[in-house]
Protein backbone atom coordinates (compact mmCIF):
# COMPACT_ATOMS: atom_id res chain seq x y z
CA UNK A 1 0.00 0.00 0.00
CA UNK A 2 1.40 3.50 -0.97
CA UNK A 3 -0.18 6.51 1.25
CA UNK A 4 -0.34 9.80 -0.11
CA UNK A 5 0.44 12.48 2.80
CA UNK A 6 0.52 16.17 2.67
CA UNK A 7 2.29 17.94 5.27
CA UNK A 8 4.73 15.21 5.63
CA UNK A 9 7.46 17.91 7.33
CA UNK A 10 4.65 19.62 9.94
CA UNK A 11 3.93 19.33 13.48
CA UNK A 12 2.06 16.33 12.96
CA UNK A 13 2.96 14.62 9.33
CA UNK A 14 6.53 13.67 10.80
CA UNK A 15 4.64 11.39 13.50
CA UNK A 16 2.23 10.11 10.54
CA UNK A 17 5.14 9.46 8.23
CA UNK A 18 6.98 7.38 11.04
CA UNK A 19 4.29 5.55 11.93
CA UNK A 20 3.55 4.43 8.23
CA UNK A 21 7.23 3.40 8.42
CA UNK A 22 6.96 1.50 11.52
CA UNK A 23 3.99 -0.62 9.81
CA UNK A 24 5.59 -1.03 6.42
CA UNK A 25 3.79 1.41 4.47
CA UNK A 26 5.01 3.10 2.05
CA UNK A 27 4.62 6.87 2.56
CA UNK A 28 4.79 9.04 -0.27
CA UNK A 29 5.45 13.01 0.78
CA UNK A 30 3.66 15.27 -1.77
CA UNK A 31 4.08 18.79 -1.46
CA UNK A 32 2.69 21.10 -3.53
CA UNK A 33 1.21 24.60 -3.29
CA UNK A 34 -2.43 23.88 -2.72
CA UNK A 35 -3.48 27.37 -4.13
CA UNK A 36 -2.14 26.26 -7.43
CA UNK A 37 -5.20 23.76 -8.52
CA UNK A 38 -3.22 23.16 -11.75
CA UNK A 39 0.18 21.95 -9.74
CA UNK A 40 -2.05 19.71 -7.49
CA UNK A 41 -3.66 18.01 -10.51
CA UNK A 42 0.29 17.95 -11.94
CA UNK A 43 0.94 15.85 -8.96
CA UNK A 44 -1.81 13.95 -8.28
CA UNK A 45 -1.69 12.62 -11.71
CA UNK A 46 1.86 11.80 -11.19
CA UNK A 47 1.62 10.55 -7.89
CA UNK A 48 0.52 6.59 -7.53
CA UNK A 49 -0.84 5.90 -4.31
CA UNK A 50 -3.74 3.78 -2.59
CA UNK A 51 -4.44 6.43 -0.01
CA UNK A 52 -4.23 10.08 0.50
CA UNK A 53 -3.97 11.52 4.24
CA UNK A 54 -4.33 15.57 4.47
CA UNK A 55 -2.38 17.31 6.79
CA UNK A 56 -0.72 20.54 4.99
CA UNK A 57 -2.86 23.19 6.00
CA UNK A 58 -2.35 26.41 8.00
CA UNK A 59 -2.20 25.51 11.28
CA UNK A 60 -3.49 28.98 13.19
CA UNK A 61 -5.67 31.79 11.58
CA UNK A 62 -5.05 34.57 12.42
CA UNK A 63 -8.40 37.16 12.13
CA UNK A 64 -6.34 39.94 9.82
CA UNK A 65 -5.13 36.84 7.09
CA UNK A 66 -7.88 34.71 7.16
CA UNK A 67 -7.99 35.41 3.21
CA UNK A 68 -5.10 33.41 2.95
CA UNK A 69 -5.72 30.23 5.61
CA UNK A 70 -9.37 30.73 3.39
CA UNK A 71 -7.42 29.86 -0.18
CA UNK A 72 -5.02 27.26 1.56
CA UNK A 73 -7.76 25.20 4.43
CA UNK A 74 -10.55 25.14 2.29
CA UNK A 75 -10.35 25.76 -1.09
CA UNK A 76 -6.79 24.18 -1.79
CA UNK A 77 -8.43 20.94 0.52
CA UNK A 78 -11.19 21.17 -2.36
CA UNK A 79 -9.17 21.60 -5.36
CA UNK A 80 -6.44 18.14 -3.60
CA UNK A 81 -9.82 16.32 -3.25
CA UNK A 82 -11.41 17.20 -6.62
CA UNK A 83 -7.71 16.31 -8.13
CA UNK A 84 -7.93 12.90 -6.87
CA UNK A 85 -11.56 12.05 -7.50
CA UNK A 86 -10.40 12.91 -11.00
CA UNK A 87 -6.96 11.62 -11.38
CA UNK A 88 -7.16 8.43 -8.56
CA UNK A 89 -10.93 7.52 -8.47
CA UNK A 90 -11.26 4.88 -5.25
CA UNK A 91 -8.21 6.48 -3.36
CA UNK A 92 -9.40 6.97 0.48
CA UNK A 93 -8.91 9.87 1.82
CA UNK A 94 -8.11 10.91 5.57
CA UNK A 95 -8.05 14.81 6.78
CA UNK A 96 -7.47 16.39 9.35
CA UNK A 97 -8.40 19.55 11.02
CA UNK A 98 -8.48 21.25 13.98
CA UNK A 99 -9.87 23.02 16.71
CA UNK A 100 -9.61 26.83 15.03
CA UNK A 101 -13.15 25.22 13.28
CA UNK A 102 -15.08 26.27 15.67
CA UNK A 103 -14.04 29.66 16.46
CA UNK A 104 -13.56 31.42 19.48
CA UNK A 105 -15.10 30.19 22.98
CA UNK A 106 -16.36 31.60 25.86
CA UNK A 107 -13.84 30.99 28.61
CA UNK A 108 -14.87 28.76 31.59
Amino acid sequence: MRVALTGARGFTGRFVAEALAAANIECVPVTVDLRDAAAIDRVVGDTAFDRLIHLAAVAFVHSDDWPSSYAVNQLGTFHLLNAVARRNPGARCILASSAQVYGRTPRV
